[in-house]
């Protein structure tokens, strides 16, 4: 639950979707002390289930090499839906900021636990998705 702009914001988890993982290891593979971590969100909304829609996508690189990958959905249920979200000035709807920044720490948190959870037992399985501000996600105005 969240409070936006003086209004409670009700929400819940409603479903995940692991889309899909990807491991690409080279024969020559040596462990990496760090990585580097392209996380790129995208959410919608659903007006038909009155849910939002976030797909996280995570790639591990070292430089130009892609080592894996973790794509995933996250399913969100507003139960005041319709006086959350409502047409601006130019008719376009916006997620308020409160409600998006937790909906994008909550799901980067989680895909975090997936991540670890896919490559455990890999040549991956010290990479660790470090702490992201989920600020830096934020769609701007």
């Amino acid at each position: 639950m969240s409070k936006s702009q003086n209004q409670e914001i009700l929400y819940h988890l409603s479903s995940i979707e692991l889309i899909g993982t990807e491991l690409s290891i080279p024969a020559d593979f040596t462990s990496k002390e760090t990585y580097d971590y392209d996380v790129n969100v995208e959410s919608r909304l659903n007006h038909k289930n009155q849910m939002v829609r976030l797909k996280l996508e995570i790639q591990i690189k070292a430089g130009e090499i892609r080592y894996g990958s973790l794509s995933s959905v996250f399913w969100y249920s507003i139960a005041n839906y319709d006086k959350v979200f409502m047409k601006n000035k130019s008719g376009i709807y916006k997620i308020p900021d409160g409600l998006l920044l937790s909906l994008n720490a909550i799901s980067i948190s989680t895909a975090r636990g997936m991540l670890f959870s896919a490559f455990r037992g890999t040549a991956l399985h010290n990479a660790l998705l470090p702490i992201i501000d989920a600020k830096d996600f934020l769609q701007p105005h």
